[in-house]
């Protein structure tokens, strides 16, 4: 739909005197819902599965990098502790 100049105007006329009918900001009345914005506000895409094809699981994800140095960690602690142990063992058997 064009809207030709002359029609533009008169929009803007009618709506500037419309505005100008109120000598203070208290007098207008608010449109009902103006800023709820509707259904558009919510665009229910999953990028990475169109990306990917793979949709997006729930929950938390690791990446196997992060996995792996994770465990090695876990692991590497696990026997510094256990070797803690064997010789405070062998200490409490001595003395």
């Amino acid at each position: 739909m064009k809207i030709t100049k002359r029609q533009l105007r008169r929009i803007i006329k009618e709506e500037l005197e419309n505005i100008l009918d109120y000598k203070h900001a208290d007098e207008i009345e608010p449109e009902e819902e103006a800023w709820a914005g509707g259904d558009n506000l919510v665009d229910p895409i999953d990028f990475q599965e169109i990306a990917t094809g793979d949709a997006v699981e729930p929950g938390i994800e690791i990446a196997p990098v992060v996995s792996e140095v994770f465990t090695d960690t876990i692991k590497k602690a696990l026997h510094r502790e256990s070797r803690k142990l064997r010789i405070a063992r062998i200490i409490n058997k001595y003395s």
